[in-house]
């Protein structure tokens, strides 16, 4: 392994465990939110909501998105121009080890839809491991 790609490896680390505890904040949130009954704290329950969702209520990829690489889902947009937006965003969170229970909080779709989109994903870009081949080619890219 070169320096660089060590390097590389705990930069990506670092992310991953970014997004570990972001992830972990919003399941004690979650817990948190389901116990509140008192009309005084849902005002504060409904600030904390805007770091967590979008205005339709689900989870918002735009806060995921800031604790990504810069450029990361476009870099692989134009590599891998046949994914849709979706198989792209399952390819950032794949790629930063995000649980697949977490994945299906973030992206519209069950934990077996989710596994027929990474063979889909596979067979589209002729990757034969997602991981280790975004990986390559995020390290080439950047």
């Amino acid at each position: 392994m070169t320096p660089n790609a060590n390097l590389y490896e705990q930069i990506r680390l670092l992310y991953v465990q970014v997004l570990s505890m972001f992830l972990g904040m919003h399941h004690n949130y979650k817990k948190i939110k389901a116990k509140v009954i008192d009309t005084a704290l849902i005002k504060y329950i409904h600030l904390i909501d805007k770091g967590f969702y979008d205005d339709n209520g689900k989870f918002s990829w735009q806060n995921i998105r800031l604790l990504m690489p810069p450029n990361l889902e476009e870099n692989i947009r134009m590599k891998y121009v046949m994914l849709n937006e979706n198989e792209i965003r399952l390819c950032c969170l794949v790629l930063f080890d995000v649980d697949v229970n977490d994945i299906s909080d973030i992206l519209p779709y069950k934990r077996n839809t989710l596994y027929v989109m990474k063979t889909r994903i596979k067979h589209k870009t002729g990757m034969t491991n997602l991981k280790e081949d975004l990986r390559h080619f995020v390290m080439a890219v950047s």
